[in-house]
């Protein structure tokens, strides 16, 4: 793009410093034609060179116009290009995820298509006493996995700088520092947690570096605080799910629908994200999957409508939990918010007396960038919890620390696998030990 505006101004320049040579020769032998002649008074050779003056500001201006109006249509085109990039790629993700959907499927029918008595026998002689407690893992284990890559990154690092040091000193603080940050804990958090480091050495006394890992991990557990879970104590209770394009909304409100109905509770979800292309489609397969009912509009309808009919059909139908999924285009903040605040007007008329959770989704992959996500939605949306997506395809798990130190706003849910049950209730005490957890030799 540059390459053509740089290109339209020497142009522009060229063609200017012509036209205003060529006029001044034009007017060099109009004034030597004049004063040969000597019969012309002086107001016609006024009038004369004003007019040609006139003539090049007019052809100036023309040409100016014109350049402006390639360049304009230039940026046009650029801008409608990356539009449709966007929109491809948004639509190629969506495909992916409902073709795993699909898979999936077909393998969930080709396994209830065994014969019950094959089943039967295979599962009391044959599997053995190994493979039934790995199916059986606990929530604890599937956190550690989750947080494997996030351990190997930055935990094993700090490690690393402590066992590199002989004596606590500032060099040591400043290595320390780097690491954190480094491993997405955010310069804030970083700088709050070596503080903090600071004077608990100095209040006990502390002189060797081997004794510090204790120090931090005691640190992190007091920045989380206490577990906070999903506040469902009414019938029904509302779940608001926020979030941008990708960071995994969809497939969160698909695993915490198959959640809640296996804890017995009568689920309804509104598709209240009518205009990302395929998103109702994608919503509808997760809740025939989960066995949950769901309200729909027609594609580019008004979300706040989905969201007031969907109130009515939860309390007319006697429903537990009532999930709405909402559009996400940050790119447009100003829209996005205003519809998010018109959702919530409506929330609290028609579900006056309810429980509501505002959940923000964000993908753990995208690092600092998940925070500063957070941080806008905080503006205009009052979030109750976060739900950290993709936490076991990423090294970047500090962010959670970030989160609740510089945000104050809870993780309750994350997500540590592609499974149906892979969304876990976030537990810090979990967390804070599958990272300090040390590696079985």
């Amino acid at each position: 793009m540059a390459f053509f505006n740089k290109k339209n101004k020497k142009e522009k320049k060229g063609f200017f410093s012509r036209r205003k040579h060529e006029f001044e020769e034009e007017k060099e032998e109009l004034s030597e034609d004049i004063a040969e002649k000597g019969s012309a008074p002086s107001g016609d050779i006024e009038e004369a060179i004003s007019e040609r003056e006139q003539a090049v500001l007019e052809e100036e201006l023309r040409r100016r116009t014109e350049a402006e109006e390639a360049a304009k249509k230039e940026r046009e085109a650029a801008i409608a290009l990356a539009a449709e990039a966007a929109q491809l790629a948004a639509l190629t993700q969506d495909v992916e995820e409902m073709k795993e959907i699909y898979e999936e499927e077909e393998d969930k029918k080709e396994e209830e298509e065994i014969p019950e008595a094959e089943t039967v026998s295979v599962e009391v002689s044959e599997q053995p006493e190994e493979e039934i407690r790995s199916e059986k893992k606990s929530i604890f284990s599937k956190i550690r996995e989750g947080l494997r890559k996030t351990k190997e990154s930055m935990m094993l690092r700090i490690q690393n700088v402590l066992s590199s040091f002989t004596k606590i000193d500032e060099d040591l603080f400043d290595e320390l520092l780097e690491t954190m940050i480094m491993g997405d804990m955010g310069v804030e958090t970083s700088e709050a947690i070596c503080n903090a480091l600071r004077k608990r050495i100095k209040e006990r006394g502390i002189t060797d570096p081997s004794d510090i890992m204790s120090l931090i991990q005691e640190i992190i557990s007091e920045m989380l605080g206490e577990d906070k879970s999903l506040e469902l104590t009414t019938k029904p209770s509302v779940i608001m799910v926020i979030g941008v394009n990708g960071a995994g909304k969809t497939t969160t409100i698909g695993k915490l629908c198959h959640q809640l109905k296996a804890d017995g509770k009568k689920v309804i979800v509104a598709a209240a994200d009518t205009f990302r292309a395929a998103a109702i489609d994608q919503l509808e397969v997760w809740t025939q999957r989960s066995g949950v009912e769901l309200v729909k509009h027609a594609e580019g309808s008004d979300p706040g409508a989905v969201v007031y009919d969907a109130i009515d059909a939860a309390k007319a139908r006697g429903c537990d939990v009532l999930i709405c999924d909402t559009a996400g285009r940050l790119h447009n903040k100003k829209n996005l918010m205003q519809e998010l605040a018109k959702i919530n007007r409506i929330i609290s008329t028609r579900a006056e007396g309810c429980a509501v959770e505002t959940l923000l989704v964000l993908d753990a992959t995208t690092g600092q960038n998940a925070v500063n996500q957070a941080r806008l939605f905080k503006e205009t949306a009052d979030i109750s919890g976060i739900v950290l997506t993709k936490l076991d395809g990423t090294a970047k798990g500090g962010i959670i620390v970030s989160i609740k130190n510089e945000l104050d706003i809870p993780v309750k849910l994350i997500g540590v696998g592609e499974k149906i049950d892979d969304l876990q209730p976030f537990c810090a005490e979990d967390f804070v030990n599958a990272l300090f957890e040390k590696e079985e030799r």
